[in-house]
């Protein structure tokens, strides 16, 4: 459970000047549903999202995803970062919590496992990736802010340091939030440290380094 302490961020607040993580951040959209409000669209299957405007406002570990699903069906929530020697709609995979259908029309506080934590550097973003889509998204709105996507036929395809290309982009406001837990010593984050064996095949999308 997330103590009320817990700084509540999102992609208007201005990110802290210490890198490190002093408490508990919370990144994202509400993950509240107010009666359906106007998300009541749910993308088509096979779809792969980063949204640049939710930065990680320090240093710090992803120890729990929020979110509220239409369907029972698993998902992957991803930390990206940018890929500095190429055009801003690249990224690269920095980390993957692979989340299990747990339920649907609820909100879900997932856990993630301690050896799953994924370490992510101030100004890192966030996304996710499915095979069948399951969170609803609303288009005019304030929170409609802007999100990139590919259409991605194997999202579990995918390997922390790949770099993918974002060719389709627009505005967009889902429920799905990060908590961001700092950094202290004695934990160890092996999620976002492991190095992926080299893939000698094209994925569309893909950059081949």
């Amino acid at each position: 459970m997330i103590n009320n302490s817990i700084k509540s961020l999102c992609y208007l607040h201005t990110a802290e000047k210490n890198d490190a993580c002093s408490t508990d951040s919370r990144v994202g959209w509400s993950t509240v549903d107010r009666g359906g409000g106007g998300r009541r669209n749910l993308d088509s299957d096979h779809w792969t999202f980063v949204v640049p405007g939710l930065e990680t406002p320090c240093d710090g570990l992803i120890t729990q995803w929020n979110f509220w699903p239409r369907r029972n069906v698993p998902f992957r929530a991803i930390v990206w970062r940018r890929a500095s020697d190429r055009a801003e709609n690249y990224f690269k995979i920095v980390g993957i919590n692979d989340i299990p259908a747990l339920g649907s029309n609820n909100e879900i506080q997932y856990s993630v496992p301690p050896y799953e934590h994924i370490r992510t550097k101030k100004g890192d973003v966030f996304g996710f990736s499915f095979k069948t889509s399951l969170l609803a998204y609303q288009v005019g709105t304030p929170d409609a802010i802007p999100v990139r996507w590919f259409k991605n036929l194997d999202p579990y395809s995918m390997t922390p340091g790949d770099i993918y290309n974002f060719e389709g982009s627009g505005n967009r406001g889902y429920m799905l939030q990060a908590i961001i837990t700092p950094i202290t010593e004695g934990k160890v984050s092996t999620a976002s440290s492991i190095v992926p064996q080299l893939i000698l095949y094209r994925q569309p999308n893909k950059i081949m380094a």
